[in-house]
């Protein structure tokens, strides 16, 4: 059986530059992004 992480972020403010941080921090790829105004 494979499992499979699915992380769930919520950020207040500079959430852009965070992800593009654990992006390059982790050579992870980002598969779906939300937002939400304000």
């Amino acid at each position: 059986m494979t499992l499979q992480l699915v992380p769930f972020l919520m950020m207040d403010g500079n959430a852009k530059e965070a992800i593009q941080f654990y992006e390059k921090s982790l050579d992870a790829k980002v598969l779906f992004n939300q937002s939400y105004a304000d």
